[in-house]
């Protein structure tokens, strides 16, 4: 696990993909907590080389970086697409992989420095816990917003209980741009986030219940693992909490 106060992304490094209609798409997060962008590669412009000026290939163009761990997070979260809702429901051995932190499946509980992809703690005391984040876990997310509120925290035994917070906010540092009018947050569920649609939750989770009167509407999930609840209103989800139900 990684200790980090803040995610510092590499912008020398750039993750190539394949894009739709055969184009070439180029994914590059920048540093300082900024959004990752995603620009569309361009034709590059040849140029005339005379034979005395020429190089060899090993001379003129280096060795591609190995790309960082951020990059390759930020990469699979472009690529993540919704599974279909399963017919008998949802159990632990299809909605723990469809849980996505950061790009990778959640594990739970949830160690703070697999959130730090993605937030970024706050408050006075915010270095000292990103400097001990391998050692801090929590079982309960409350996502809203860009933001993310852990509950229940608790270390692995190397921490006195006495320098644990009860709660402990985070704020969001940076999200995907999907297209001119979607985005992704580094939490989601089957690609559910803070901003979908009811049309998509219905779809990628489930009917939820709504309101007749007010429009608000909830989803709640439990298999023998987890509970979800995902609320929204004006057919827009503003809440999602992830809970241990063990």
């Amino acid at each position: 696990m990684m200790k980090r106060r803040n995610v510092l992304l590499s912008a020398a490094v750039c993750i190539l993909l394949t894009g739709c209609g055969g184009s070439s798409v180029v994914y590059e997060p920048l540093a300082n907590h900024t959004n990752p962008v995603r620009t569309e590669k361009v034709t590059a412009e040849t140029e005339t080389v005379t034979q005395t000026d020429a190089v060899s290939d090993s001379e003129s163009e280096p060795e591609p970086a190995e790309p960082s761990e951020l990059d390759q997070r930020v990469a699979a979260i472009y690529e993540l697409q919704p599974v279909p809702i399963p017919e008998e429901g949802w159990t632990d051995e299809t909605l723990l992989p469809v849980i996505s932190v950061a790009g990778k499946p959640m594990e739970m509980p949830i160690p703070l420095s697999e959130l730090l992809f993605g937030y970024r703690i706050e408050g006075d005391d915010a270095e000292y816990y990103a400097s001990c984040a391998d050692r801090i876990f929590t079982d309960s997310v409350w996502l809203a917003g860009d933001g993310i509120v852990l509950f229940s925290v608790f270390s692995d035994g190397r921490m006195p209980e006495d320098q644990l917070p009860s709660t402990l906010p985070l704020s969001g540092d940076w999200i995907v741009p999907l297209s001119e009018d979607k985005v992704r947050r580094p939490f989601t569920v089957n690609c559910i986030g803070i901003g979908s649609t009811l049309d998509e939750l219905t779809n990628q989770l489930g009917v939820p219940d709504i309101g007749e009167d007010s429009g608000l509407f909830r989803l709640e999930i439990r298999t023998d693992s987890v509970r979800i609840s995902v609320r929204g209103a004006e057919e827009t989800v503003h809440t999602i909490s992830v809970q241990s139900t063990d």
